[in-house]
């Protein structure tokens, strides 16, 4: 009796890892429906590179440094700096009033600015004269200093509320806690939140646009990296089916794709 007890109660939990495993293949299934016609198709949107940047490990690229949050803000300074169409920090950023042009070839890119105890990842002084201050977050949730050094780095420059902005680019799990934070500043701009998910968007559409072959080639590097170390989603590892944020990567190539930006 306690033999066959035993022997049902195996059975029992046999049948419950079965479910979960079905349940999960059904899932995975489901994505990957949808996820591999977006692959094809961003294949041969990038096929003078290949293919798709999501088929390369990119743990291993050495010309450009992943350790370091400093590392990644560097290199997105150099994106918005190099940038001749504008397109990529128009489509980041969005700041009211500015237009496409406005955000091509901008005239300073500083990173690292100290003033008065705070320091600041990106400043960026675009071609209409107006400043932007980039806070650059990869897992860092020290948060509530971004409205200060706005505040401090405005000062430090001599701008107006007017010509100035903030920004903060952040993984998107810590969004919960940046809406949860007070960080804005009385008479202040207001500090905007962006996400790393925001970055690939803005990437994937300028990497489809009228940039220099140079400027494309380090967004498409820049962009497999984003997407496998930030976003979480294994590309190089696509004949497993991993299910680890294939969502969100859906949902980023999906929105790539929403419309063609206007070339000036």
């Amino acid at each position: 009796m306690g033999s066959t007890s035993k022997a049902k109660h195996g059975a029992s939990s046999w049948d419950v890892f079965c479910d979960l495993f079905t349940t999960y293949s059904d899932l995975a299934a489901g994505y990957y429906s949808e996820f591999d016609e977006l692959i094809k198709r961003w294949d041969e949107e990038l096929a003078e590179f290949g293919n798709d940047p999501t088929h390369t490990d990119w743990s291993k690229f050495r010309p450009l440094r992943l350790t370091r949050e400093e590392d990644w803000s560097d290199w997105l300074g150099y994106l918005l700096e190099r940038s001749a169409t504008g397109i990529f920090g128009q489509c980041l950023l969005a700041i009211p009033g500015q237009e496409q042009g406005d955000y091509a070839l901008p005239l300073t890119v500083d990173r690292e600015v100290t003033h008065n105890g705070y320091r600041a990842d990106l400043v960026v002084q675009w071609a209409n004269h107006n400043y932007t201050h980039i806070e650059v977050k990869v897992g860092d949730d020290n948060l509530g200093k971004t409205g200060t050094t706005g505040r401090e780095m405005r000062s430090h420059y001599g701008q107006t509320s007017r010509k100035w902005s903030n920004y903060i680019l952040l993984l998107s799990r810590q969004m919960p806690d940046w809406n949860a934070s007070n960080h804005d500043k009385v008479d202040e701009p207001p500090v905007k939140a962006i996400t790393w998910a925001d970055v690939s968007i803005a990437l994937r559409r300028a990497l489809r646009s009228e940039e220099t072959l140079l400027w494309r080639a380090w967004a498409y590097s820049y962009l497999g990296a984003v997407e496998q170390h930030l976003i979480g989603f294994p590309g190089h590892r696509l004949e497993a089916r991993p299910i680890e944020s294939v969502e969100a990567k859906i949902r980023i190539m999906n929105t790539g794709l929403e419309h063609e930006p206007e070339n000036e």
